[in-house]
């Protein structure tokens, strides 16, 4: 897999989003085969994630990989969990809060409300560095990862919704997504 990486590395590097969409769809068959969990290296992860979704937002095409699949399979449900005992709740330099302004339409607050829970969990190591570890690093980089990527799908279903109906609102709400990529 490390090989593939790096072939897409090059090719993102190079601006050849075509070349790379195929070498991440490649790493997408070794790192989420169909009816399995791989459990491979975290940094791996991490990287081709990170590859992939830069591939992504700089060709304005969907991701590669499976982005709900990859939340299940690899992350905790709130980054959070990684912090502390649940019986803990400690300050937070940001505190989460899931009140959003109600025209956002409910697939777009849940990808804000998931960016806001990553800055408090952010939050909560700068008030506390003693919290910070290497699980927290690459899970809150995959997170951060995973929601850019949730924005971009959101970007281009409502830019399909905008060209098949011309809803007004799909196209806000596109240039909207866009704006917060």
């Amino acid at each position: 897999a490390w090989d593939v990486y790096a072939l897409l590395c090059a090719e993102v590097a190079a601006c050849n989003f075509q070349a790379a969409a195929i070498h991440g769809r490649m790493l997408r068959q070794l790192l989420q085969p169909a009816g399995r969990t791989v459990l491979a290296e975290r940094r791996l992860l991490m990287v081709a994630l990170q590859q992939d979704i830069a591939r992504a937002c700089l060709s304005l095409t969907r991701p590669s990989f499976d982005l709900h699949r990859w939340e299940m399979e690899n992350l905790p449900a709130r980054i959070t969990d990684d912090l502390t005992d649940a019986d803990e709740n400690p300050p937070s330099a940001f505190p989460f809060s899931d009140r959003l302004h109600p025209s956002i339409s409910p697939s777009l607050c849940s990808i804000f409300i998931g960016i806001r829970e990553w800055l408090d969990a952010l939050g909560i190591i700068m008030l506390n560095r003693s919290l910070y570890n290497l699980t927290i690093l690459i899970n809150g980089a995959m997170k951060i990862m995973v929601l850019q990527g949730h924005l971009l799908n959101h970007y281009l279903d409502n830019m399909d919704e905008w060209n098949h109906l011309q809803s007004p609102a799909a196209l806000a709400e596109a240039y909207m997504t866009l704006a917060a990529i």
